[in-house]
């Protein structure tokens, strides 16, 4: 994805969404003067906060399939944290730092680069222990707040913590990167498949039933509906339960009865 593709699925994420929404920018599409401008371009569009890494820009597809990570200098990644700071017009936008040096250089590399993504003005540190020796050391030789990621399900990688190991450890977020999209993409995929074995695909009406209302209400389909049904004479003949927005001619009442 590019910034504009980035921002547009922020946009469309945000325009619904009720709670804050923080987005990854990777490597912030550049150097420090193409960070500036993507936290400028996000926060625009709806974001709460980005994250970005010291993992080189763009990144490099091989990371997803062999784990090689290429870095880039931690004076950079730096500049990259200030200026990400300074394009924020909200000071309560948040600027995450993320580092995968833990798995390149190790454990005392990664306490230090972190500290110094936090100096540097970084709300919160993203990292990746290898070991849980690791995940309960980290909180206290870094000074600020510490977000874990529980990796891919089935794949080598960090430990697999809880929220209850993780905050008596001292973490402060917890990330879930693939499992959303891995049982959306196995639902569907699970449905179509029995589509094609059995020619249905089996739903339950009491257990779908109040998913599809849920759907509706949170698209705000019922606002949708009231106005159209108060202003389109093609709208549906089921009152919507409340009463019209303006007053209407008698005989348009009557029409819509």
């Amino acid at each position: 994805l590019g910034l504009e593709d980035l921002a547009e699925a922020t946009r469309s994420i945000t325009s619904i969404l009720d709670i804050p929404l923080l987005v990854d920018a990777a490597g912030g599409f550049g150097d420090p003067a193409h960070v500036y401008h993507t936290v400028r371009v996000l926060e625009h569009a709806g974001a709460a906060g980005i994250r970005i890494e010291d993992q080189i820009s763009p990144k490099r597809f091989h990371y997803y399939m062999d784990g090689i990570v290429d870095v880039i200098p931690v004076e950079e990644m730096v500049w990259k944290i200030r200026y990400a700071v300074e394009a924020r017009r909200d000071p309560d936008f948040v600027i995450g730092a993320r580092t995968d040096v833990m798995k390149t250089h190790g454990f005392l590399e990664c306490v230090r680069r972190a500290n110094l993504y936090l100096q540097a003005g970084a709300d919160y540190v993203l990292l990746f222990p290898r070991t849980i020796e690791e995940a309960k050391q980290v909180p206290k030789e870094i000074h600020g707040p510490l977000n874990f990621a529980n990796t891919d399900p089935g794949l080598p990688g960090p430990p697999k913590l809880t929220v209850q190991e993780l905050r008596e450890m001292g973490w402060k977020m917890l990330n879930h990167p693939a499992e959303a999209i891995l049982s959306y993409y196995k639902s569907i995929r699970d449905a179509f498949v029995q589509v094609k074995d059995t020619d249905s695909m089996g739903m339950d009406a009491a257990l779908y039933g109040p998913v599809h209302k849920e759907i509706y209400e949170m698209l705000d389909l019922p606002a949708y509906y009231r106005i159209e049904y108060w202003t389109n004479r093609l709208g549906s003949a089921y009152r919507p339960g409340e009463l019209p927005p303006i007053r209407i001619h008698e005989s348009e009442q009557q029409q819509k009865r």
